[in-house]
Formats: C-alpha cells, sequence, structure tokens
C-alpha cells in the first residue's frame, strides 16, 4: 500500500530530476507517476526490465535522492520557481517543501546519502541482517517442523495423481545438498547467483564487484559460485554485500529453502513483492514446500515431466539446461530413497 507522503517525495524526486513531464505532486501513485519512474529507470539506471517500484533503501529511490541533492545548474540570479533555491541541497529542499510532514522520510534520506546501510523499511519489508531473527522464530505458525512423508505425499497429489512423492522429496535432497530448509545458526538456506544479480542490475556492477556481478559462462561460472556460497555463513555474507547494492535485484538472484526456489519466481509463486516470497519461505518447511508447489505447477512441461519421471526434461525445467548430471544425481536420490520404502 502507497503512503501518501512518500508518493510525495517521489513526485518532488522525479520532477527535481527532470527529463520528463512534470509532475502533479498530488501523493497519487497513478499513470503519470509510474510512468515517470519506468522512464527513470530505463533511462537513468539502465534497467532492463522497469518495474515502476520505488522501494526504501532501493536503487532507484537512492538514485533519484543523490540526483537531489547536486547544486542547481542555475545561477543564483535565476533561481528555480517553488522551493528549490541555488545552492540548496535535495534534502533541504525536501525539509523546506513538506515541513513536518515529511521530517520522518527527511531523516531517512539523509541516512542514504551518507552511507549508512540501515534498512528504515517497514515491519514486513526483509532485512540483510534482519533475515536472522525471523528464521529462528518465523512467523505464520512454520516454527522448526520438518517435513514428514506425509507432507510430500499431499504436496505431490496436488501437482498431479501421476507425481511419485517420493521424487518430490528426492528434489529437496538434491536442492538442498541433503539439508533441510534451515541451516545450524536458524538462518534460512541460500545460494546466490551473480548471473542473475547481473540481468537484474543490467551490468552495471561488472567492474566494481567482478564477484557479485558476472556473466554465466561455463568456464568460469562454476568458480565464481563456490566463491560466493562455499558455505552457508558466506552466502549470507555476499547477499548482504549484494543487497546494499540492489535490494530486490539481490533478492531476486537467490534461492531460497530446502527446494532452492530463486526469488526472480516470485510472481510465479503468487507474490508480486519478492519480500512476501522470502516471507513465506522464512516461515518455516512447509512454507517453502508450498513454494515449490505453485513454482512447478507455473512452470511449463514440469509437472508432466515428473509424472513420466524423465529426470532430464525435470532436470532442465526446474534448474536449467547448463546443469551437468543434475538427472543423473536426481535419479540416484530416487532410486535410493525409493528402495528405503
Amino acid at each position: 500500500m502507497n503512503v501518501r507522503r512518500d508518493v510525495m517525495v517521489v513526485q518532488r524526486l522525479l520532477n527535481l530530476a527532470g527529463g520528463g513531464e512534470k509532475l502533479e505532486e498530488d501523493g497519487r501513485a497513478g499513470r503519470l507517476t509510474l510512468g515517470a519512474i519506468s522512464r527513470y529507470q530505463a533511462k537513468v539506471l539502465r534497467y532492463p526490465n522497469p518495474d515502476s517500484r520505488v522501494d526504501p533503501n532501493g536503487r532507484t529511490l537512492r538514485s533519484l535522492a543523490s540526483q537531489a541533492t547536486r547544486p542547481s545548474p542555475r545561477p543564483a540570479s535565476r533561481p528555480a520557481p517553488g522551493p528549490q533555491a541555488a545552492g540548496a541541497s535535495g534534502l533541504e529542499t525536501i525539509g523546506r517543501w513538506a515541513g513536518e510532514a515529511l521530517a520522518g522520510l527527511q531523516s531517512t534520506l539523509q541516512t542514504w546519502m551518507q552511507g549508512d546501510q540501515a534498512q528504515a523499511s517497514r515491519a514486513t519489508r526483509v532485512r540483510a541482517r534482519g533475515a536472522r531473527t525471523p528464521a529462528r522464530q518465523p512467523s505464520g505458525g512454520g516454527g522448526r517442523r520438518k517435513l514428514t512423508d506425509a507432507d510430500f505425499i499431499t504436496a505431490a497429489q496436488r501437482l498431479s495423481p501421476r507425481v511419485d512423492p517420493v521424487l518430490v522429496k528426492a528434489l529437496a535432497e538434491k536442492e538442498s545438498g541433503g539439508k533441510s530448509g534451515f541451516g545450524g545458526d536458524g538462518r534460512i538456506i541460500i545460494a546466490f547467483e551473480g548471473h542473475k544479480f547481473r540481468k537484474y542490475t543490467g551490468r552495471i556492477y561488472d567492474r566494481s564487484h567482478p564477484r557479485l556481478s558476472y556473466a554465466y559462462a561455463r568456464a568460469t561460472w562454476r568458480a565464481k559460485w563456490v566463491i560466493n556460497n562455499r558455505d552457508q555463513p558466506t552466502a549470507w555474507r555476499t547477499l548482504e554485500t549484494a543487497m546494499a547494492l540492489d535490494h530486490d535485484a539481490a533478492l531476486k538472484s537467490t534461492s531460497f529453502g530446502a527446494f532452492q526456489v530463486l526469488g526472480e519466481n516470485h510472481r510465479d509463486c503468487g507474490f508480486p513483492d519478492v519480500d512476501d516470497f522470502v516471507n513465506l519461505m522464512k516461515s518455516g518447511e512447509s512454507g517453502q514446500l508450498e513454494a515449490f508447489v505453485r513454482f512447478c505447477k507455473a512452470k511449463s512441461g514440469l509437472v508432466p515431466a515428473m509424472e513420466r519421471q524423465d529426470f532430464g526434461a525435470i532436470g532442465t525445467s526446474y534448474n536449467g539446461a547448463a546443469q551437468q548430471n543434475y538427472d543423473s544425481g536426481l535419479k540416484a536420490i530416487y532410486d535410493r530413497l525409493k528402495a528405503q520404502q
């Protein structure tokens, strides 16, 4: 839900940035405002897929605030009309323009511009270092309950009566490396994908952060992936570093939980907001299983491949064509679990 005063600040920042039709600063996130955000993301931030979102601590708001803090190019004798004066920072302009009603958000912007990575987000937002606590004490009643055979049976039936529950269990073991959906420290199991981060940030960090943003090349991809994800503490440090650069892009580029569903699939799992998807994954292994079921249903050809136990097609659909030996590894796990029944 958009807060009116927040939208007004975004509209003011867009107007200060220029480059488009002047917006009416009415606090309504309508077509013109969303279009202006999208154009800014495309032209200034060079997003390959602008989403018209302005998130707390996100790149779009940081960039707009940075644009606003640049001194006015107009000479002092010809100040711009309205609240902006030559030499005044964008933060000061916002303060004079909006007064006490925007004091809280002004303070947040000042914190961002000073380089403090503390995120002044609403309670439902995922925080880079705050994820540890919710993972230990998940919301929604997920708790630390482990998935049972009954859970796998129910999930398989939801996919298709012809899907073997053992196959669902085998996928969980394959994706999590035999672990549960949470690590020993209570945090959710994750893996960061640098080639995805490169995609969602438009390659702008290739030079400054080559460990976080890199091309998907067979010769080098695996080595960089291992550096970023050699253990869970390392993977979390990698994610936190990426989130400081671009919150949403980092979460979209990370796979979560027992089934390692990528954040980029949040819409397929029924969540317009990637943070809400992550909150489901943090809620417990049952939440992770729910995301898995939704993802499989949305993925074209995956459920039929599971029905006929076509391990090659399952691997390609679920984890990409470039994953070598995924099919044989999955089949070996399935055969072992089947023999234990």
